[in-house]
Parts: C-alpha cells; sequence; structure tokens
C-alpha cells in the first residue's frame, strides 16, 4: 500500500511537471482524500481518518463549508453526511456527522453554523446543530436533488421531477416553480436574491426571481458539448451541483465534461479546472493534480466556495473531494486590495462602506423580532495602506410595509479603538518582558437627529495633526477596530468596523414586514482634510445577508437563541451568534465578557447576544439562600448581570445531560423562554436529577452579603508587599463560587510592574477553573467548584503578592483596584458585593499639592491621579450635591451618589 501511495504522489507531481501552459484562472488542483489509498485499493468505502490518508467515500454529492472552515459533505451511497476538519492540511480530519440517512444528496449550511441535509430516498429535509442536535425534518418532497439556504433562513429545493420549492423558516413549504424544470440537479441562491438552477436534460443554467418563480435562461441550453464564452453560445453537459462564490460568480459542476465551470452574472461561461478526456495522462483515469491547465477530473457532481475563494468539488467516478486554490472569488473584507463586491461589478483599490462584511465577524443576517434592539453592522473594506482621518455619514430607517417605524429608537455605538496606555506582560515561554497597547474607543464627537427625516448623522470630526478627538500623530480614524472576540488592524486585513446602527423593531410588527435601512452620503478625508478619500457605497449588492450594500432590508422573524451559546460570535443579533450547542468557548466567552466592563469589548447591554451571555437570575426562587441546592433549572431570564452565577450555570449546563437546557426569543414585543433539548443527553441514558427539598426558611433582613478590602501600604522600591485581601461574609452562608478581575494601577507616571503579581486563596478553596492576566499588573479567574469548604465570618480570603519595581522614586504610588468581584454560596445565588481599592505609596501623601486640605492620598484613591480636574475642592464628579472638601473630610466616596 506504501507503494501505491507513493505512486499516486507520483502523479501529482508528474502532472505539475507537465504544465506547458498558462492555466486560464491560474488554479492550483490536489486531493484532499478519498480513491485508492492506504486504507485499500478500491475506489469507494467507508474510511474515517485522517482525509488524505485514509478517508474512504462512496458516491459523494452535495458539498457545503461552515464557518470554521469544517466541510461537509453528503456521502449518498454510504448514507451518511460526513465531516472535513482543516481541509488540505496534513493533519485533516473525516468523521461521520450522521448516519442512518436515505440517499443523501445535498448538504447546506447557514450563518449560524447549522446543517441542512438534504435526503432523495425519503424526500425529506433535516435541520441539524453544528453538533448534530436534529432541530427540524421536512417531508413529502418528492425525489429532491439540490438544495441552496438564503435570506431570513429559507431553504430552496429543486425535484427531479421538474420543480422549485421554498421551505421558510416556519410555516408550509411553497411551491415557486412547478414542474417547469428538465431534469434539474444544482441550485444556488445570488447575492442579488435571484436563485440560479442548473437542468441535465437541456443542459442550461436558468436565473429564477425567488418571488414569482419565472426562469429565464442565462447560459446553455444548446445541447450537451463544450464551450466557453457568451452564454448564448456557451455548452455544457450534464451540469450538476452549483455554488456561489463569495464575489458573487457561480461555480457549476460540468459532470459530463469533467469540469467545473465559471458563469457571471451576465452569462459568460469559463472553465475554472478539468481537461478533456485526450488529456489524461495518468493511469488513474481523470484523476491528477497540479496546475488547472493540466489536473484531471472525472465526473464531479458537487462544488462548495469557501470565503477565500477556495473551491471545493466531489466526484463520483474516483469517489474523491477535490480542492482548488488561487482562483480570485474571494470578496471585499478579505487579506488583500477589494476585488469583486458582487457580479462583475470590480473595484479594485476601492473603499467600500457598507452595512456589514458579506461573512464573518461584522456580518448579519439582517433578521430582527418584534421589540428587539436590532443592531447593524456599519463596516469599510479598504485599500490597502488607506488613511482615514476623518469620517461621516447619515443612516435612515423606514418602514417598507404597513407598521410604522419609530425613528427615534436610533442610536449608534462606535467600535473605532485608540491605544489607551502601556501595559507590560511576562512571556513566560521567552522569559522575558514585551510591552502592549491597551485601547479604549474613539466615539463620534458629532452626531444628531432628524426623527422627521427618519435621519440619524455620525461623524468624527478631526484634522491630521491635531488630537483633540484622538492623536492624528499616532494613528488613524480607523487603523484599531473591534466589536467582540477580534481586534482588526486596518494594515492587516485591510477592513474595519465602524460601529453598530440600533434601532428598536415596533412591538407590533409581524413577520410579514420588512424595513430598510441606508448609508448616505458617506465621506472622509486623508491627511490633506481639502481632500476625500475615494469611497465607494455599493448599492447593487445583497439586500439581505451576503454581498456588501449601502441599503439593508430588515425582515421581522424570531430566531431562538440557546442561552449561554454564544460562539462563534459574527454579530449581536439572535441568529448572528452561536452554534446550537454549549461548549467550553461558551464558558470562557462569559468569563471573559464579565470581567471586561471597563474595556472595549463588552457586549451591548440590550442585545440578544448580552442575553443570550446573561444565564442566570442571581438569585434563588426559594427563600432567599435558604436552600444550598443547584436550582439552576430555575435560572431562566437573566438578571441585567454579568456575573459569577453567569459563568457558573453556563458551565454545568455544558457538562451535565440531566440539567435543562433554554431558548430565548422575541414575539409580540415580549421576550418569550422556552426549554429545549439537551444536547448532551442525546445518546445517554440518563436518569431524573435527585433534588434534596429542605425546608423553606424566611428570607433574611438583610441581604447576605461580602465585603472585601486592602489595608494601604508604605513600602519601598523591590520590595515584595503581601496583602492580606480582608473579607466580611455575613449572611450566614459561606463564600464558595466566586470571580474577581484586579489590576495594580500605576498612578502619575509611576514606572509599571514587571513582576507578575500574584493570588493566593485562602485553604477552603481549590484552584481557580478559569484564569487569566492581560498584563504583569493585572490578574482575573473564576472558581467554580460549589463542594468546597469555602469561607465564612470575616479574615483573610487570600493573599495578594506585589512586587514593587527597583526604578520606583520616592514619589511612585500605586492604587489595587477590583474591576469585578461576584460571589456565590451555591453558584446560582449572587451575594450583594463591596469593595474598597487600596494605595501602595512610597512616600507619605498626607499633605496637599494643591494646598487646599485635601490630601494627595485621598485624590489617588479616588481619582488615580493629583492632577485629575475631578478632584478639585469645589468638584462634584458623582452629581450628589456634596463637593469634593466635604467628600474628603467625611470620608466618603466622591465618586458614588449613594456614599454620602
Amino acid at each position: 500500500m506504501k507503494i501505491l501511495l507513493r505512486k499516486w504522489r507520483g502523479l501529482q507531481i508528474a502532472a505539475a511537471m507537465t504544465a506547458a501552459i498558462l492555466p486560464l484562472h491560474g488554479a492550483q488542483v490536489k486531493t484532499l482524500g478519498g480513491g485508492p489509498n492506504n486504507s485499500g485499493f478500491s475506489r469507494s468505502g467507508f474510511v474515517n481518518g485522517n482525509t488524505l490518508l485514509n478517508a474512504k467515500f462512496f458516491n459523494p454529492y452535495g458539498l457545503a463549508q461552515d464557518q470554521n472552515g469544517n466541510l461537509f459533505v453528503a456521502d449518498r451511497a454510504n448514507n451518511m453526511v460526513r465531516r472535513i476538519s482543516r481541509p488540505g492540511a496534513a493533519d485533516s480530519m473525516t468523521s461521520t456527522f450522521k448516519s442512518g440517512l436515505f440517499s443523501p444528496v445535498g448538504v447546506a449550511v447557514d450563518g449560524s453554523n447549522n446543517v441542512y441535509v438534504l435526503t432523495q430516498g425519503d424526500g425529506k429535509l433535516r435541520k441539524y446543530s453544528n453538533t448534530g442536535r436534529l432541530l427540524r425534518t421536512v417531508g413529502r418532497l418528492s425525489s429532491p436533488t439540490a438544495l441552496a439556504v438564503g435570506t431570513n433562513f429559507a431553504v430552496y429545493v429543486v425535484e427531479l421531477g421538474g420543480s422549485l420549492k421554498k421551505i421558510p423558516l416556519s410555516g408550509p413549504t411553497q411551491l415557486l416553480g412547478p414542474g417547469g424544470f428538465n431534469s434539474p440537479r444544482g441550485i444556488t441562491v445570488l447575492p442579488d436574491g435571484r436563485l440560479a438552477v442548473s437542468t441535465v436534460r437541456n443542459h442550461a443554467l436558468y436565473l429564477v426571481d425567488q418571488n414569482t418563480g419565472a426562469a429565464t435562461l442565462l447560459a446553455g441550453g444548446n445541447g450537451a458539448g463544450f464551450n466557453d464564452g457568451p452564454g448564448g453560445l456557451a455548452q455544457f453537459n450534464a451540469p450538476h451541483g452549483l455554488a456561489t462564490a463569495p464575489n458573487g460568480m457561480i461555480v457549476l459542476a460540468d459532470r459530463n465534461n469533467h469540469r467545473v465551470r465559471l458563469i457571471s452574472t451576465n452569462g459568460t461561461v469559463s472553465t475554472i479546472f478539468g481537461v478533456s478526456r485526450s488529456q489524461w495522462t495518468s493511469s488513474y483515469g481523470g484523476w491528477s493534480d497540479g496546475d488547472s491547465s493540466v489536473a484531471a477530473i472525472r465526473s464531479p457532481v458537487g462544488v462548495a466556495v469557501g470565503r477565500d475563494g477556495t473551491v471545493y468539488d466531489t466526484e463520483v467516478y474516483w469517489h474523491l473531494i477535490r480542492q482548488a486554490t488561487g482562483l480570485a472569488l474571494q470578496s471585499t473584507g478579505g487579506s488583500g486590495a477589494v476585488t469583486n463586491i458582487v457580479g462583475t461589478n470590480i473595484f479594485v483599490g476601492t473603499n467600500v462602506i457598507s452595512f456589514g462584511f458579506p461573512s464573518g465577524e461584522g456580518s448579519s443576517e439582517f433578521v430582527g423580532a418584534a421589540g428587539q434592539s436590532f443592531y447593524a453592522p456599519v463596516t469599510l473594506a479598504l485599500a490597502p495602506g488607506q488613511e482615514m482621518y476623518s469620517l461621516q455619514f447619515g443612516i435612515t430607517a423606514t418602514n417598507e410595509t404597513a407598521t410604522p417605524f419609530d425613528a427615534s429608537t436610533a442610536r449608534f455605538e462606535s467600535m473605532l479603538l485608540q491605544p489607551g496606555g502601556v501595559v507590560i506582560t511576562f512571556d513566560i515561554l521567552s522569559g522575558t518582558f514585551k510591552t502592549n497597547v491597551t485601547y479604549i474607543s474613539i466615539n463620534q464627537n458629532y452626531q444628531f437627529q432628524d426623527n422627521a427625516a427618519n435621519l440619524l448623522g455620525v461623524g468624527w470630526i478631526e484634522k491630521y495633526l491635531h488630537t483633540n478627538l484622538y492623536n492624528t500623530l499616532n494613528h488613524h480614524l480607523v487603523k484599531y477596530s473591534q466589536a467582540k472576540d477580534h481586534r482588526f488592524v486596518a494594515e492587516e486585513v485591510n477592513k474595519a468596523i465602524v460601529g453598530a446602527y440600533r434601532v428598536v423593531i415596533p412591538a407590533t410588527a409581524t413577520e410579514a414586514d420588512t424595513f430598510r435601512i441606508k448609508l448616505s452620503n458617506a465621506s472622509a478625508t486623508p491627511k490633506d482634510w481639502t481632500e476625500n478619500v475615494p469611497l465607494r457605497s455599493p448599492t447593487d449588492g445583497s439586500l439581505g445577508a451576503g454581498a456588501m450594500n449601502v441599503v439593508k432590508r430588515i425582515t421581522v422573524g424570531s430566531r431562538p437563541y440557546i442561552v449561554g451559546d454564544t460562539v462563534p460570535f459574527r454579530w449581536y443579533n439572535a441568529g448572528d451568534f452561536g452554534e446550537g450547542t454549549l461548549l467550553n468557548n461558551d464558558v470562557i466567552q462569559v468569563f471573559e465578557s464579565a470581567l471586561t466592563i471597563y474595556e472595549v469589548n463588552y457586549p451591548i447591554l440590550d442585545s440578544d447576544l448580552f442575553d443570550a451571555l446573561d444565564a442566570s437570575d442571581g438569585t434563588s426562587t426559594n427563600a432567599l439562600f435558604q436552600v444550598d441546592d443547584l436550582s439552576i433549572n430555575s435560572k431562566t431570564v437573566g438578571d441585567g448581570l454579568l456575573a459569577v452565577d453567569d459563568v457558573f450555570v453556563t458551565f454545568r449546563r455544558s457538562l451535565d445531560p440531566t440539567l435543562k437546557w433554554f431558548a430565548r426569543y422575541w414575539s409580540n414585543g415580549v421576550r418569550h423562554v422556552v426549554e429545549v433539548p439537551n444536547a448532551l443527553s442525546l445518546g445517554f441514558d440518563v436518569a431524573p436529577k435527585a433534588v434534596l427539598v429542605q425546608p423553606a426558611a424566611d428570607a433574611p433582613a438583610v441581604r447576605p452579603s461580602v465585603a472585601l478590602s486592602l489595608n494601604d501600604a508604605l513600602t519601598t522600591p523591590n520590595v515584595t508587599l503581601q496583602f492580606p485581601v480582608h473579607a466580611d461574609v455575613l449572611g450566614g452562608h459561606p463564600l464558595r463560587v466566586m470571580m474577581l478581575s484586579l489590576t495594580v494601577e500605576a498612578l502619575d507616571g509611576s514606572p509599571a510592574l514587571t513582576t507578575p503579581i500574584q493570588f493566593q486563596t485562602a485553604p477552603g478553596f481549590q484552584a481557580p477553573e478559569l484564569s487569566r492576566t492581560r498584563s504583569a499588573a493585572h490578574y482575573a479567574a473564576v472558581w467554580l467548584t460549589n463542594g468546597v469548604i469555602g469561607f465564612s465570618g470575616s479574615g483573610t480570603l487570600a493573599l495578594l503578592h506585589v512586587t514593587i519595581p527597583a526604578n520606583a522614586g520616592s514619589g511612585a504610588a500605586y492604587r489595587v483596584h477590583f474591576n469585578h468581584f461576584s460571589g456565590s454560596p451555591n453558584g446560582t445565588d449572587l451575594f450583594a458585593t463591596h469593595t474598597s481599592d487600596a494605595l501602595i505609596l512610597l512616600s507619605d501623601r498626607s499633605g496637599s499639592t494643591w494646598g487646599d486640605g485635601i490630601s494627595d492620598a485621598w485624590r489617588l484613591r479616588w481619582f488615580g491621579s493629583i492632577f485629575s480636574s475631578d478632584g478639585a475642592a469645589g468638584g462634584d464628579p458623582d452629581g450628589d450635591g456634596v463637593i469634593n472638601s466635604i467628600e474628603s473630610a467625611n470620608g466618603t466616596d466622591p465618586t458614588n451618589a449613594l456614599s454620602y
């Protein structure tokens, strides 16, 4: 078998070496898996494992790629759907996604990574989560052959008898084209909403209006044959599968011509790869890799196109999965210059403003429910090296149907960033310290709202060489941006997320209603403010998900989202995040989000994403804290806070098949909660969880609480302090589960810490389940084990180790600041909490630099600087009517109006 494998690889190399002409599209073709390999000489079979070396398929038909890059293959004769991870990589693995299916011929994946499978044998469409949980089954299809998922999660299916059907997100199946096609075998949705359908019997490709079902011939229809060129002269031979490339062009599996073809929206046909039989040179006829001018394929039936423009195909003769790279099929927002926006409109090197990218982070399905705060992404695809120093645009929102729209609900959340400071981190692997930058938002400095015109105007107005809004000398306006998980650097990815446009969908809206939003009059300036940045505002893209466009249609529809399921993140609306199950990455996401309240990627408070992260209500349904049980199944509504109980509940639900899962959704202006199947329980023989019932007691008169504090310290350079973290736990219940984030802040130019701080808990706790450090001066962790002794009463909860830099002068000062603290006796019920910051001083700071009787130490404690304008003696930063001089004399908090 090793000899066979070497021979097969040699055919690939030989084919590449014999290339004598330049390929039309410059593709490089290679085999991903299947055919004769280390698992056996047979062409077909069923073997999982390493995709290239071992995997075997049996009549692989349709295929699709999810947002994570996995390929799903409808393995027809094996009656299953297979999943290929990391396609093309040496460690790519093939596994079984679903088995026991009756002749699957088609597979599709939507923007939320749900997987749709079409089975011809029993005429059914099944919808699964990305982890294989069955979400929906639609039957009574007649010999279906292909499917495609469009906007609003509608599925389009063609049947062998010629019918075209639409299966909406909810409601009955609709017949669009009754018997109008001659043996259709492929279907795809174009960015403008039209459908493309291929037919085997008359060797043609049609465009279909999905609203009316009317079809027009795009290319072919000239009998079986092979010819590239204009659609009226082009020929196909039994065209099968179709896919839409990111740039809006159509990719087609031309089965009996043994080629994969490319069709523009004006009908022009060309060949991507595959050659005639006369050019087949290997002993494996129709199977050789290499340059597209010589690479041979045999009987392709299915195609898919990745977000990077990679083309994948299935071939039923050798039962192969192949890949072609090096094609110019990607859309805007990629790693290079802007290529094709949609169809044949090519804007090379143009800056494009739009409501969102075609896919990935910063993209949306543009579906929102009645009563929901809907957030539309505003994005820029940038030409390489483009700098932008100011930016402005208007946004209008209007109703397309009868339900009126309230323009006063509109607002804009900026996601542009600027460096906010420097932190030093210790890299364990290299043993060296590294300087990192923190970031803060650049909020628009000009905005107006004209409700009569349904207009919101937004502007970042600044001139190069000035620093009023941001430091233009160090970076330009859109250099850094971040919505949630990833920070975009414009020069690296050639794109920026400008922000989120928020509107509230009327509570009276129905699923028949639509609303239209539009970006208008966008303009920007480079370094020379008298010039304009070339800025393209495309109007010929998609009105829904997909190709970039400055006009988008928000369609009213109710999208449920599983509580806790927030990864992967594309955007903030239901349907734009999650994958249908609870995993470790979801636990980490709520942990990270709960600790980032002072950072730029904290989730928008009234968004569906925030609501999905907010898993627990923080209080018991019984008398407060009287029963130390899990009571997780009663946690359904959330409390508007992200704290340790949300991490705990998500963690337990992600592991325990006996617990309930819940989904939330908006309908008729009200948020609803329903129980959904726990995906972990599938395939498990799970006994009901026993619940310990204890007599209920009266709720305490005072809510149980935890207060954390540290004493101030006077020290010298190059000393390691051990700060006792004092805790007062009141209310008769132990602190067992907790989460905290703290920072030792260098004040007024003091040198930053270089030795990482350490946080050592009392013996009643185990090691934290999750911890992280953003710098030597930062520590965050969560303790989720509720079976420990924990901590009760008053005493030392932990020791904080802080090493003062050797170069700290006598005027240096540091503040130990609690960014976040939340605690619980059992993981689900929250204590009331209070934290007090502490000062580390290298000299006596009881004097007043201002000479007004307020000590420097007091100003450092509350304002982080003796120079802060908020610290003026007559100032009243918390607006409670009590000025700082009085707050200082009385020892109250000048930043909290409730403290006096």
